[in-house]
């Protein structure tokens, strides 16, 4: 009983002790969940590409387009399980500039991995690409998703183009989440556009 005394003569010495161990301890949990974070993000980059060459075409970063035909040849070297054709572009050709990873839109060859890929990503709503699809179709990942409020059925645009929105993945609190999956033939053209003339 006089603790509970002491404590109400010197209010504001009681008041800023509560406040200091109120910031400390929601300092520690915000710390806590970034560490959290981050080791998922590693972990997950480190198993992603745990198995996986990329290949390019002179410049750092996949900045030069291959041609179609290197695939197969490069698929057909010794130790080669699959090789994937990918193309990735930036959602926005001119994004903002932030911390953040930008949003980006990869176009793929569903199956193409021969069912090696072992980073398997989760469906929300709808279904994933397939060898059928075509056009205008894609899989958004869990922030984009969010980002324009769509699920499957939906539509999004990408580029000045609306797109059906098949499926919406899970979050992975990994580079999917703000990824969106087009069919390779379609992210050919936009991929082109961007080329300097």
């Amino acid at each position: 009983m006089s603790l509970i005394r002491e404590l109400s003569r010197r209010r504001l010495r009681s008041s800023l002790t509560i406040v200091g161990i109120t910031i400390g301890i929601w300092a520690l949990v915000v710390f806590s969940s970034m560490a959290n974070q981050i080791n998922s993000l590693v972990g997950m980059g480190a198993e992603f590409y745990a198995d996986r060459v990329v290949v390019t075409d002179g410049e750092a970063f996949g900045a030069s387009p291959m041609r179609l035909a290197d695939v197969d040849a490069i698929a057909g070297l010794d130790g080669v399980a699959a090789a994937e054709p990918r193309i990735e572009i930036l959602w926005d050709p001119d994004p903002a500039v932030g911390f953040s990873v930008p949003d980006t839109v990869t176009g793929l060859i569903s199956g193409a991995d021969a069912g090696y890929e072992s980073f398997e990503l989760q469906l929300a709503t709808g279904r994933m690409l397939t060898t059928e699809d075509e056009g205008n179709v894609v899989v958004l990942g869990s922030n984009l998703a969010h980002k324009h409020g769509v699920v499957a059925g939906g539509t999004v645009e990408i580029r000045g183009q609306a797109f059906q929105v098949i499926g919406t993945l899970q979050p992975t609190l990994t580079l999917p989440d703000t990824t969106g999956y087009i069919p390779l033939s379609k992210a050919q053209p936009i991929y082109l556009g961007d080329l300097p003339r």
